[in-house]
């Protein structure tokens, strides 16, 4: 399978959890609806690369993004 263009790539940034999985599985119908490629970290092997340059990567192969901050929390105070 080719890499998918700069041009139709869209980032993918939002929570992985069961709670949100009908909603990420919207936001990847809505993208490929509209013609675009979906792109998430899921897609890295960890295994192979340093996750950070691989994901910084990623994203600076896509031309857009979806970025859902909505249950960014902070850390509890030990």
């Amino acid at each position: 399978m080719s890499k998918p263009s700069y041009e139709e790539s869209v980032f993918i940034n939002c929570p992985f959890d069961e709670e949100y999985q009908s909603l990420f599985e919207a936001i990847i119908f809505t993208i490929h609806d509209c013609g675009f490629i979906a792109r998430c970290s899921k897609e890295i092997n960890y295994s192979s690369q340093i996750r950070a340059e691989k994901l910084f990567q990623m994203i600076a192969d896509c031309n857009y993004g979806v970025h859902d901050i909505s249950r960014t929390e902070l850390d509890k105070v030990k």
